[in-house]
């Protein structure tokens, strides 16, 4: 298996045991919530070299991890025990360079509960707004589904856009269209 791919069932999995231990959809959201302001602290550059020093003890990690944790705590409402604990959990693993992913999975997890299919837009160049609408607006009534989107500037694509929903991908790219023009003249040249 790939390192990519342990990864991200790494990541799953740890998403998914957070999931077992929240209960509500309503409470599962505000620890993502909490998850995804965290993440970012966490998993930065600085903080890394931190948790892949060494030099320092885990013990040294897990009160650094404290203060931070201290520090932030003042602005959240609930859920401080729940979200430090798991942290403490992925500190302890040496797992704190997959928060990213795990943030991905928790989004994942909480769409899934609440019936919501992610969606991912890549376009060759940003779009006016009135024309991205119109482009999601057609995939959810393909789709039949409300979707979470994501929006993004591939400059790998020469012109038009992808969207991927889950694991089902429409390619409008400039690229896909050549590959099926080219496809057809191929076809076309083999029945003559």
């Amino acid at each position: 298996m790939s390192h990519v791919l342990e990864n991200a069932k790494i990541a799953r999995n740890y998403a998914q045991a957070l999931s077992a231990v929240v209960g509500s959809v309503a409470e599962f959201d505000l620890v993502v919530s909490e998850m995804h302001k965290l993440s970012p602290l966490l998993s930065s550059e600085q903080a890394l070299k931190i948790w892949h020093n060494p030099v320092l003890s885990r013990h040294q990690k897990s009160e650094f991890l404290a203060e931070i944790m201290a520090e932030i705590a003042s602005t959240w409402i609930d859920h401080q025990s729940v979200v430090s604990n798991f942290i403490g959990v992925v500190l302890k693993n040496t797992r704190m360079n997959l928060l990213p992913l795990i943030d991905q999975e928790l989004d994942r997890i909480s769409a899934y509960r609440k019936n919501i299919k992610l969606a991912q837009l890549s376009l060759a160049t940003p779009l006016a707004k009135e024309m991205e609408q119109e482009i999601k607006a057609v995939a959810e009534q393909m789709f039949h589904s409300k979707l979470r989107w994501t929006v993004a500037v591939d400059p790998t694509l020469m012109a038009g856009f992808r969207i991927v929903v889950e694991h089902t991908c429409f390619d409008g790219s400039m690229r896909a269209r050549l590959r099926q023009l080219k496809s057809h003249f191929h076809k076309d040249s083999q029945m003559l």
